[in-house]
């Protein structure tokens, strides 16, 4: 059996690595990442799902709209569900400028909320649909994505801003931290 010297080993180990990594987000984005995890006989615990994500990673809110609900309502609500400043806010006039496809596998979001939103937005690709676009991808190659919707129009409300933080990754990771 041959030997590799500290460098060969660690070449060899950053081109597994990459490999893995590849067919990971591979198997997540075809829904079957169970069958990524049997494959190499890795456990699914509820552990690993809490350690894609950085330590400070955030819920993303967008189509905050001026006559909306207020930044201190969200801000309170928020604290309230021990979560103070784990948010960040796109308003509804800043989203044509905001770039969708930063948020493909993003370790800075555990969430997306969707208010507003506009037609048109950068990194959707040719779909005017930006909402339908974050939801065929919520949890694979996008955060968990929920749609705020107030009857049967996309709008932020204290009430579906609530729901939306109590059934988000971020509150359910931290509650098991803090049981």
């Amino acid at each position: 059996m041959s030997k590799l010297s500290i460098e060969e080993l660690n070449e060899f180990l950053d081109d597994l690595f990459d490999k893995l990594k590849e067919e990971a987000k591979f198997y997540n984005y075809q829904g079957e990442f169970d069958t990524f995890l049997s494959r190499y006989q890795f456990e699914k615990n509820d552990n690993y799902k809490d350690n894609l994500y950085n330590d400070n990673a955030k819920v993303l809110i967008l189509g905050v709209r001026t006559g909306g609900l207020k930044s201190k309502d969200i801000n309170g609500l928020f604290k309230k569900a021990g979560l103070r400043d784990k948010y960040k806010i796109i308003e509804y006039d800043d989203m044509t400028n905001f770039d969708v496809s930063i948020l493909e596998n993003s370790m800075q979001y555990t969430d997306v909320f969707i208010g507003p939103v506009p037609h048109k937005m950068k990194g959707i690709g040719d779909t005017d649909n930006p909402v339908q676009k974050l939801l065929e991808g919520s949890e694979t190659l996008y955060p968990k994505t929920h749609k705020l919707m107030s009857g049967n129009e996309l709008k932020i409300t204290k009430k579906n801003l609530m729901n939306a933080i109590t059934n988000s990754v971020l509150f359910k990771s931290n509650s098991t931290v803090n049981d």
